[in-house]
């Protein structure tokens, strides 16, 4: 158990990260850029059964590297200096396998500058809204998205999916959005 950390619950940078059976929570904020309460930067990880839970930032920010998250449940994130969401990619490849994101600010799944993520069995449930920014399900930017047996139940945009940044991929399966 993590609990009460500055800013980042766990920082892995260039390593080979295998994390299992995790609870971090009620990190301390510092405005802070790119806190979060997993940081994955470059190398690679295998994340499975860790709860994040009361974080001013980023349930997770994945960038760079291969990423794989299992059994995940992120709730209760809140805006920090960048808005970020429960889970973001950047410039990585991320594969979400059977998480729970709830009550979560911004939105849930952001991903930018190229990443590539593939996510099952997701259960997006209210994003935050009255944030100053508009809530998205999920924002997808100059990526790819592979979303499949889903459920999405947010306020905003469920999906948006843009290109303002490069080119844009999105492969959809078997999702319910609900209460867009």
């Amino acid at each position: 158990s993590i609990q009460g950390a500055t800013a980042t619950g766990v920082d892995a940078v260039s390593a080979a990260l295998t994390l299992s059976d995790v609870a971090i929570s009620d990190l301390v904020p510092i405005g802070q850029l790119g806190s979060a309460g997993l940081s994955l930067y470059a190398g690679t990880s295998s994340v499975s059964r860790v709860v994040i839970e009361r974080v001013p930032a980023a349930g997770v920010r994945a960038a760079e590297g291969q990423h794989e998250l299992q059994d995940l449940v992120v709730r209760e994130t809140s805006i920090g200096p960048d808005p970020s969401g429960a889970i973001e990619a950047i410039h990585t490849t991320l594969a979400l396998r059977r998480s729970l994101l709830n009550h979560v600010a911004f939105a849930g799944l952001r991903i930018t500058e190229g990443a590539r993520v593939s996510a099952e069995d997701l259960i997006l449930d209210d994003v935050v809204v009255n944030t100053g920014v508009n809530p998205n399900g999920i924002y997808a930017d100059s990526s790819g998205l592979e979303l499949r047996r889903s459920i999405l139940h947010c306020f905003g945009d469920g999906i948006e999916a843009t290109s303002e940044h490069g080119v844009m991929t999105a492969t959809i399966a078997d999702v319910d959005l609900i209460s867009t």
